[in-house]
């Protein structure tokens, strides 16, 4: 049996070889990527852990603090949650929920019209 030989063209040559290339800066690009991924979530761990120490600070701090604190008499405290209750605490922030909340349905029904439409051109 004698081997058979099959003549590439210099386009096609030039074509595999490109394209063999572009693989090539894919992946390598991936890997780059990846590891930088890697040193992200590494970073992210350690900030979490630093981030956990200071809350346990704080928290420790803030049971100190609660301690030094004198405290009210029961009747006072009722008398002041009361009050707090009467009176909303953020009206301004009330406003902007009830502002943001119908923007969001504005959008919503927008977004339906606009489905529906589409649906109808189908």
């Amino acid at each position: 049996m004698n081997p058979e030989y099959v003549k590439i063209d210099t386009p096609e040559i030039n074509y595999r070889e490109k394209n063999l290339l572009q693989s090539q800066l894919g992946i390598i690009n991936i890997t780059k990527k990846f590891k930088e991924y890697e040193r992200l979530r590494k970073e992210e761990l350690l900030l979490k852990i630093h981030l956990k120490s200071k809350i346990e600070e704080l928290k420790n701090s803030l049971s100190f603090f609660d301690r030094l604190i004198p405290k009210l008499p029961k009747e006072k405290e009722e008398i002041k949650e009361k009050a707090n209750q009467e009176t909303p605490a953020f009206p301004e922030q009330e406003k902007e929920q009830k502002e943001e909340t119908r923007k969001r349905l504005l959008i919503d029904k927008e977004l339906e019209e606009i489905k529906a439409r589409l649906s109808r051109l189908q």
